[in-house]
């Protein structure tokens, strides 16, 4: 039999129980759009979740502290020498302090980070309110979280902008010289920044500042690698002089290693439903097979080949997955796409950024519709088989 002939006969025969060849598309519709809509939500969340995480040149910024360490410290020479590495661009420098942030009688406990123009430029760090601060070595300026203000009972933060603010910053022990705790009380600032953080009460400072304060040693140091491919052998030099460094890829390392977990989960219970369907589809065709055994040796008597009706059977399973999981794929493509814009446009009038949940890559969407067709192929042997063992003369012997 032809090839075209096959098809024909797999058609005809699928038409003729309509009702039941649909009930069956649907079973196979639903078990694959409920696999691509599951692993596409565990795509879409890590997609969110990564782009923050490497947005901007993180992946070219290594971050440099002296670890638990309190032999090995971060100092200008340590600075000097990380400069004079090939592959380092520039350093960007941060000195953490603790202290008090004062307004009349009222004050509260903040961290302080002083910081250079380096370091702001690497974090992105910048004032919601008001502009962010100068890092010149005269500098006094200074931009707080909106907690700082709330603790200090400041309701209207336009009202305290370009004022003075009063500041006492303590300088551990790990930062100083000789070892000891040092305090600078009362020291004039100017509020030109706020940030819209309500969680935690900190400040940003210039870096100049912390060092008049007794501070000679850096909380952290930023390196930027010149390029991205870079970032192993800087790691690795720095690492040799007894600090410790980190990375964004370490972070979406185990970020990526979180949300494969998580897409195998997802794909199971998608797979549960594919496992519905396949039971189906495979008593879909064995009820086939049963009412057309006559067919089936009449097609043997007129010169049907067992290669022919083994075709034949498969090829209905192979049409059934082949258009339910086509289906499957678009069906899934186009509610993931709705979600995605009701999601969206919710985040928009809550005054957030359009946001995407859903995310299929295309090679995913390719692969579920190969594995729709694998699921007909390997459904459709067991009757395919049990067909080929129909013997003609059995049939003609029962007419």
């Amino acid at each position: 039999m032809k090839l075209i002939q096959i098809l024909y006969l797999s058609y005809r025969n699928l038409s003729v129980h309509r009702s039941r060849t649909i009930l069956t598309l649907i079973g196979v519709i639903i078990g694959i759009g409920a696999i691509m809509f599951l692993v596409s939500l565990g795509y879409g969340l890590q997609r969110l979740v990564t782009d923050q995480v490497v947005k901007f040149d993180a992946f070219s910024i290594i971050d440099v502290t002296s670890g638990d360490s309190n032999v090995v410290k971060l100092t200008d020479d340590t600075n000097n020498k990380i400069s004079e590495i090939t592959q380092v661009d520039s350093i960007g420098e941060s000195i953490n302090l603790a202290g008090k942030l004062k307004i009349g009688e009222s004050a509260t406990d903040t961290v302080f980070y002083a910081i250079d123009n380096n370091f702001a430029e690497y974090d992105q760090i910048k004032a919601d309110q008001g502009k962010f601060i100068s890092t010149d070595a005269s500098s006094k300026d200074i931009i707080v979280s909106k907690a700082v203000l709330n603790l200090l009972g400041v309701k209207d933060a336009a009202t305290i902008l370009d004022k003075d603010i009063a500041a006492d910053l303590i300088v551990t022990r790990d930062l100083t010289e000789n070892g000891e705790t040092k305090t600078s009380a009362n020291q004039e600032f100017k509020l030109v920044g706020i940030i819209d953080d309500e969680s935690v009460p900190f400040a940003y400072i210039p870096l100049q500042s912390a060092k008049n304060a007794g501070a000679v040693n850096f909380s952290m140091i930023k390196v930027k690698a010149t390029d991205q491919t870079e970032v192993a052998t800087i790691r690795k030099t720095i690492e040799n002089m007894g600090y410790k460094t980190d990375n964004v890829s370490d972070t979406l390392a185990q970020i990526n290693q979180i949300f494969s977990i998580l897409k195998v989960a997802l794909g199971i219970l998608g797979f549960i439903a594919m496992i519905v369907a396949l039971l189906g589809m495979f008593n879909t065709l064995t009820i086939s097979l049963m009412e057309r055994t006559r067919e089936v040796g009449y097609l043997k008597v007129i010169g049907a080949r067992n290669r022919d009706i083994f075709l034949l059977f498969t090829t209905e399973s192979v049409l059934i997955a082949f258009v339910g999981g086509v289906s499957g794929v678009i069906i899934g493509l186009v509610f993931e796409w709705l979600v995605n814009i009701g999601i969206s446009t919710m985040a928009v009038r809550s005054g957030a950024f359009p946001i995407t949940v859903f995310y299929t890559p295309l090679l995913f969407a390719l692969v579920m519709g190969g594995f729709s067709l694998l699921v007909g192929i390997i459904t459709g042997i067991y009757p395919a088989r049990r067909a080929v063992r129909v013997k003609p003369l059995d049939v003609l012997r029962y007419e």
